[in-house]
């Protein structure tokens, strides 16, 4: 029997997508989604009106739970208010649109540090080298926000995330992809038991509560 499981499912899909998708469900004995919202898609846009549609929710890791000071002590942020966001950079991420927003909360909280997360997307690199992260260094210099926000430009493996995602007070999404049906980094973030600010995109909104 054939399985697929589809990460992704996009909304309001263009004719070859479409197409593509109805010829694998037509030939696979059972699909597997992440997201309840990504079954209602599948039957209003694709016409996909399989029993067999499963939802598997995006895993997380087994992290305990603790307050952010300590893994903060750890990294030398100790007294810090640390705001993140983290994975591999893009102008899609929309970083300035936060970093714009920080003087405001600076001038009541001037101890916050916002860390930005994750080397340059290797794909964006080739073509643009770091032509996005220059232009957030040259806002941050003109916002005067060289003592509020950090990059940390490195890919991070699993046990180093999980520690700045442990000594993170509020995680923050600011991409701008709105019909995202599921996120990683979200996921981490809440596995890790932080509180976020995010945009309402589709996984957000069906994850992610009002408090």
């Amino acid at each position: 029997p054939v399985v697929t499981a589809f990460h992704s499912v996009v909304p309001h899909p263009p004719k070859d997508i479409k197409k593509i998708i109805r010829y694998l469900a037509r030939n696979s004995s059972s699909l597997i989604v992440m997201t309840n919202k990504a079954v209602e898609i599948l039957k209003n846009d694709y016409g996909i009106t399989s029993k067999n549609i499963v939802v598997i929710p995006h895993g997380i890791h087994e992290v305990p739970y603790e307050k952010s000071t300590i893994q903060k002590t750890k990294l030398g942020f100790k007294n810090k208010i640390l705001i993140s966001s983290f994975g591999l950079i893009t102008s899609k991420k929309n970083y300035e649109t936060v970093i714009e927003a920080l003087p405001q909360v600076v001038t009541k909280y001037p101890n916050l540090l916002y860390l930005i997360m994750g080397r340059t997307h290797p794909g964006i690199a080739k073509i643009d080298g770091e032509k996005y992260r220059k232009s957030l260094k040259k806002l941050i210099s003109r916002l005067n926000l060289e003592g509020n926000v950090k990059f940390i430009n490195k890919y991070l493996d699993l046990n180093e995330l999980h520690q700045y995602l442990r000594a993170t007070d509020i995680f923050v999404s600011s991409g701008r992809g709105l019909n995202q049906i599921v996120s990683g980094t979200l996921s981490y973030a809440m596995g890790c038991g932080r509180p976020v600010i995010i945009i309402p995109f589709l996984h957000a909104k069906e994850v992610v509560t009002k408090d």
